[in-house]
């Protein structure tokens, strides 16, 4: 019985990297990035796996992650024309080396790019909406934050902004 309960556990072990596995590819694939990068921890510290395609998808998070992380900073501090000026810089650069450029580092810079662009002067939809068209492109259309800031900045087009606006942010 000591074995039968050895084995049990050990079922249960894989099935619990098997299902973090599972999740972590679906938020890579899906584009939350900080959750992939969380439960992507949790595989290689907690349990110890050790597979290619965690290793791949870790290997493209670890350049995103950090310039996540310093944008959030930047809009906590509400110091938008900075964060601007970063995120269009690696914009630039993807633009003049795209064969050098991380996709999803371009796609995350030109996200942020229209974030801020809306949050300096939302009468500049337009423009915002022009950067999040363009870092669906990047993204083959899965860039899911941009898809849902697009939509609020259409949103912002509407006739009574104020019901837009309350609409945006309860989704």
């Amino acid at each position: 019985t000591s074995q039968l309960i050895k084995q049990r556990e050990a079922d249960e072990k894989q099935k619990r990297i098997e299902g973090l596995k599972k999740y972590t590819i679906k938020c890579f694939n899906d584009h939350y990035l900080e959750e992939c990068k969380a439960s992507l921890d949790s595989l290689l510290i907690n349990y110890g796996v050790e597979d290619l395609e965690l290793k791949n998808i870790s290997n493209r998070i670890s350049k995103v992650i950090p310039f996540i992380n310093q944008m959030t900073l930047i809009e906590q501090h509400a110091d938008y024309e900075m964060g601007l000026e970063y995120s269009t810089r690696i914009v630039r650069n993807a633009s003049n080396k795209p064969e050098n450029t991380d996709s999803i580092l371009a796609s995350e810079a030109l996200y942020w790019s229209g974030r801020l662009f809306y949050k300096i002067d939302s009468l500049h939809a337009q423009d915002a909406t022009a950067y999040l068209e363009e870092a669906q492109l990047y993204s083959n259309n899965q860039h899911l934050p941009a898809k849902t800031l697009l939509v609020k900045t259409k949103l912002y087009k509407k006739r009574n902004k104020l019901e837009a606006l309350e609409l945006a942010t309860s989704m």
